[in-house]
């Protein structure tokens, strides 16, 4: 028996085998020949360490995963960088060119009449070109999405307004109104960029009992 068993250690021993001797051993139903545990130990021994080798493999190709996908990760944040700094210089060589515009029409407008005696139409060909120029920065800022606002007689928001300037009103309906826009304010997609300059009506119980006494 012991012959047989020493047999089939030497031509190789089937996985059910060892599991059979190993549920031998534990439950000493038989005997086991010193050189088959011997055996079946280094397979078990050669086994873990075939685990642990595959482990370690499968680990190496997860550390050269995750560098090769930090390296694309770098390599598509910087083509995105690239192309909004690239979006927003074609944004902003537009709106230079339209002030360059602007420069130039302004040098022309003086050294033209530089060279001139002085006139009351000079002059007020000099305030109409003055009054021109905001409306053309407005221009300007408009082709670039920043639109500009007034809220007219309405009630004060403090969120689309700034107060410049208290006016006193006997009148309650008054109260917190728009006495009037002093300078626009201006809004990019939606969102105030500046708020409006606004003076506002105030009541005061003093203007009322005032006015009373005045009536009397």
């Amino acid at each position: 028996m012991n012959e047989t068993r020493h047999e089939k250690f030497e031509l190789g021993i089937s996985d059910e085998a060892l599991v059979k001797l190993e549920s031998d051993a534990q439950s000493g139903n038989t005997e086991i020949h010193p050189e088959e545990a011997n055996h079946l130990i280094v397979m078990k021994i050669e086994e873990v360490l075939e685990q642990l080798n595959r482990l370690h493999k499968e680990f190496q190709g997860k550390l050269k995963y995750d560098a090769h996908k930090e390296r694309i990760i770098d390599h598509l944040h910087q083509e995105l960088q690239a192309y909004k700094n690239d979006i927003v210089k074609k944004h902003v060589q537009s709106l230079i060119m339209d002030l360059i515009k602007i420069i130039d029409d302004a040098r022309k407008f003086t050294e033209h009449y530089r060279t001139k005696e002085p006139s009351l139409e000079d002059i007020a060909k000099l305030l109409d070109f003055l009054d021109h120029i905001p409306s053309d920065l407005e221009d300007i800022l408009l082709w670039q999405g920043i639109k500009s606002f007034a809220g007219g007689e309405s009630a004060f928001d403090p969120c689309r307004q700034k107060v410049l300037k208290k006016i006193e009103t006997i009148d309650k309906a008054k109260d917190k109104t728009i006495a009037e826009s002093l300078r626009p304010g201006y809004e990019w997609d939606g969102k105030v960029v500046r708020p409006e300059m606004v003076s506002i009506y105030l009541y005061t119980e003093t203007g009322e009992s005032q006015q009373r006494v005045q009536s009397k």
